[in-house]
């Protein structure tokens, strides 16, 4: 019975130490109105999920003033996404300044780290709001940024 109960502590031990597997959006765009009169502001997020735990998909969220939609589509990726996130954190990036107040666009890529956390990686960021824009000129990121754009209607 001890040798039972000694197996079976093991066992649990072992799988709390387990490595999660992150299961959050691998790619995000955002756009948001910026500073405009009460309702006229509007904002889009688009998240693309690719895990091998789950179906891939797209959810794209709309917002209007207090109003919002969500809308879940499966889609199918090939390629090697996962390469294209992790060669896009070289750069070059190009940093500027940018208009404050205006609309903002950004663009994410997070890649998956072994232990289920992620690292962010700028692809666009121009915010609208802090009279800064981060452009990722490297070759993945504009392909992903272009991956999006088509994928985000």
């Amino acid at each position: 019975m001890l040798k039972f109960i000694a197996i079976s502590a093991a066992i649990i031990t072992s799988n709390a130490f387990a490595i999660v597997p992150y299961i959050g959006p691998v790619l995000i765009k955002t756009t948001n109105t910026g500073y405009v009169a009460p309702g006229y502001n509007t904002f889009t997020k688009c998240e693309l999920y690719n895990n091998s735990m789950f179906s891939s998909k797209i959810v794209l969220t709309y917002s209007a003033g207090n109003i919002q939609s969500e809308i879940t589509k499966e889609v199918k990726i090939t390629g090697d996404l996962a390469k294209s996130i992790s060669d896009s954190q070289r750069g070059p990036f190009l940093r500027e300044m940018a208009p404050v107040d205006g609309p903002g666009v950004v663009y994410t890529a997070r890649k998956a780290n072994p232990n289920g956390s992620y690292q962010d990686i700028i692809l666009l960021n121009d915010n609208g709001g802090d009279g800064n824009r981060v452009t990722n000129n490297s070759i993945e990121a504009i392909s992903l940024r272009n991956f999006l754009d088509l994928n985000c209607k």
